[in-house]
């Protein structure tokens, strides 16, 4: 079974906009790509009216960094939006964009044993005590960098989704 380390507490913003979802999502997919990340995988997505005629829109993304077989970089986002729809005016035409409350959290942490060679699987339980003395006591230098190097990757996407952040936000 794969063990999560994650790396620090869940890191949430939270902003007033107008903006457009697509450009939203292909934004982030392109930061988590340009981070290194192999891509991302939707866990979930939702929407839904809501009766007072705005949408919620939901939807969790997985974006995972293959480092050795046996480890891996992920961060998750969960980003909910309740909006409305509006009409924008630019230069000599009108774009229709969503206008409302925007709530992304972001989580990382570090997978160990993904493939589950050094757990209970192969009922060698000697194994894994193994594996994680070798974690803990061998390998602390290795996995401190590779800790560190997730937190500069996320801290660069939750600057860039900052930027986008304030630069639609309603005033």
């Amino acid at each position: 079974m794969a063990v999560k380390d994650y790396t620090g507490p869940v890191i949430k913003l939270k902003q007033t906009l107008v903006f457009d979802f697509k450009d939203f999502s292909s934004m982030l997919a392109r930061m988590i790509k340009d981070r290194g990340f192999s891509g991302y995988i939707e866990n979930y997505h939702n929407e839904f009216n809501n009766p007072d005629g705005s949408k919620t829109i939901s939807f969790g993304w997985t974006a995972a960094k293959k480092l050795e077989p046996y480890l891996r970089q992920c961060a998750e986002f969960m980003i909910k939006a309740v909006v409305h729809e509006t009409v924008v005016e630019n230069d000599s035409s009108e774009k229709t964009m969503y206008e409302g409350n925007l709530e992304i959290d972001i989580s990382s942490y570090m997978m160990r044993d993904v493939e589950d060679e050094w757990g209970f699987r192969n009922s060698n339980p000697t194994r894994r005590f193994l594996r994680d003395l070798y974690d803990k006591v061998l390998n602390v230098d290795k996995m401190a960098t590779y800790e560190k190097r997730l937190k500069s990757d996320v801290e660069a996407i939750i600057n860039d989704i900052k930027a986008y952040m304030k630069i639609n936000r309603l005033e």
